[in-house]
């Protein structure tokens, strides 16, 4: 089958039809034909709607399992929504799911097998998952599949290598506390045996002063930013003969060099960046958790930052304080206004502040964490081939593996 131009969005169902003809499916107009299902409705659908679909004709199941045709893959990927993601707790169980940002209604993305895992990246679908400093993972949670990776003492980001379609991961070595040794960098491809070291490339003895310090970090709430092919982090201090200041670190995952990029003077360090619609921003919560203040870089080149708008945070309405601050998660979200999550509660404000939905849900403690997953079911070529007999089974970060997620890795 050769794709089809994306029609206009439909409302479609989240599960696949009953039952249908190996040709062509009925529907109250008539017959609906398998090429219009297969490459205008299909990639509609959430991940594990899709894979159903295979049950249902053997026309549909060699469209959906074909390894040759990716179009479709790829086309299902790319009108996939953008979620932010949420950790939710419940006992010992720990599960990820996406937010509905209208609704902040949660939808299941999956059950992590340890409660400490920690969400440290997401990008193309996949997430790195850290147990510890010593245990990573690589994984897709629409497909189930995984790859447990060596240690990173410093973990800084994950993105895709375009020149060469690899997937890499940029981590520091160092230095150790109370040490004189500099740090240095090093990048990972994932799939691969060992890191490659890179030193401490930079654009001049400022940036490079400053990574051999080992100040470019980030945390599982303070994640990296990929845009324009390149991680930022933020806040980096530059220190000058007088002054210091707190500045972006930018790293090109093409040239491998950091370089410095400047910051709104009047942004805290508390600020963290964050990506929207294709622009580099900064958000600040207020010191009494009742406004966000948007900063946006809306021409990259230019690095000339500009003030968006502030946002009222429903501080009354949900309990919010600075005592409770590290319980209290919000993320700026793309439907206009806030996402804030307090403990068992989360809801969207608009730009006013005003309540535009509200949830609680009593059997969980939850919070919002600063990533976003649009799902994928594209094949990759390092994550090994697995079945029910797998000896490393155990070593899953996935719990609840089911029949739908397991004929993901079948063709």
């Amino acid at each position: 089958m050769n794709p089809r131009p994306a029609a206009a969005a439909a409302t479609t169902p989240e599960t696949a039809p009953a039952s249908a003809s190996a040709a062509a499916t009925r529907h109250r107009g008539g017959i609906i034909p398998d090429e219009i299902i297969i490459w205008e409705i299909v990639p509609r659908l959430p991940a594990r709607a899709v894979l159903r679909c295979r049950a249902v004709c053997r026309s549909w199941r060699k469209a959906l399992a074909s390894k040759s045709n990716s179009d479709l893959l790829v086309a299902h990927h790319r009108l996939q929504p953008s979620l932010p993601v949420a950790s939710c707790f419940q006992s010992a169980r720990h599960d990820l799911r996406a937010v509905a940002p209208r609704s902040a209604a949660l939808a299941p993305v999956a059950t992590l097998r340890h409660p400490t895992l920690q969400v440290r990246a997401s990008c193309d679908g996949l997430l790195v998952l850290s147990l510890s400093p010593a245990s990573y993972y690589v994984c897709n949670p629409a497909t189930r599949e995984w790859l447990l990776q060596p240690f990173f003492p410093h973990f800084l980001g994950f993105y895709p290598h375009r020149p060469s379609g690899e997937y890499r991961i940029l981590h520091g070595t160092g230095p150790p506390s109370r040490s004189r040794h500099k740090a240095s960098y090093s990048v990972f491809t994932v799939g691969s045996r060992k890191p490659r070291g890179i030193g401490r490339p930079a654009a001049s003895s400022s940036e490079e002063k400053a990574l051999a310090e080992g100040i470019v970090k980030t945390a599982p709430d303070r994640p990296s930013i990929l845009l324009h092919q390149s991680l930022h982090f933020y806040p980096v201090k530059k220190k000058e003969s007088n002054s210091s200041s707190n500045m972006v670190m930018v790293f090109s995952t093409t040239a491998e060099s950091f370089r410095w990029m400047t910051a709104p003077d009047d942004v805290p360090a508390s600020a963290t960046l964050f990506e929207m619609d294709g622009k580099l921003g900064l958000s600040a919560i207020s010191d009494d958790m009742t406004e966000v203040d948007i900063r946006v870089l809306p021409d990259y080149g230019s690095e000339l930052w500009e003030f968006k708008l502030r946002l009222k945070l429903p501080a009354v309405e949900m309990n919010l304080s600075a005592a409770r601050r590290s319980f209290i998660e919000v993320v700026v979200s793309e439907e206009g206004g806030v996402l804030v999550s307090n403990f068992s509660r989360i809801a969207h404000a608009d730009a006013e502040g005003k309540l535009l939905s509200d949830f609680q849900y009593p059997e969980q403690s939850l919070m919002i964490v600063p990533y976003k997953l649009k799902e994928s079911l594209l094949r990759h070529a390092f994550f090994p081939r697995r079945d029910a007999e797998d000896a490393n089974a155990s070593l899953s970060p996935f719990i609840n593996t089911d029949a739908i997620s397991k004929a993901a890795l079948t063709g």
